[in-house]
């Protein structure tokens, strides 16, 4: 079940082109003009800046994936710990620690790379987390 949740998740991230391409050819692709760097000759004048708006809105596409990327990564945490034989208070308990610290890193790492950490994002990824120990509290 947490397998497949992180699929879910992981192809939730993806463009809608991708997931078509996926899902019904199986040919490789090239990667999508996003992703491809901009050549060498372009690169000092190529500057992409979104409206503060639209940057950090508390409704928007990114923040669905952070919700659901904590709420995928408690689960499989617990999934996990679950099948070792930890009891299911310390699996439930470990497995939000996992998903509190890999959301902190990826806020860290956001603002390493020249972004900003945002309390909205982690505010998502708390939300997912919560849901997650509604869910896993219920299906106990």
């Amino acid at each position: 079940m947490a397998t497949v949740a992180v699929l879910c998740a992981f192809l939730y991230t993806l463009p809608l082109e991708a997931r078509v391409r996926l899902a019904f050819d199986h040919r490789p692709a090239a990667a999508p003009a996003a992703i491809r760097p901009a050549p060498a000759h372009e690169r000092s004048r190529v500057v992409r800046v979104a409206p503060q708006s639209a940057r950090d809105a508390w409704v928007a596409p990114d923040k669905f994936r952070h919700f659901f990327a904590a709420y995928s990564a408690t689960s499989f945490g617990y999934a996990t710990l679950r099948s070792t034989g930890v009891a299911h208070g310390d699996g439930l308990v470990l497995g939000v620690l996992g998903a509190v610290a890999a959301s902190a890193l990826k806020e860290i790492a956001d603002a390493r790379r020249g972004g900003r950490a945002s309390a909205k994002d982690l505010a998502w990824d708390l939300l997912g987390i919560g849901a997650a120990v509604l869910v896993l509290e219920k299906a106990r």
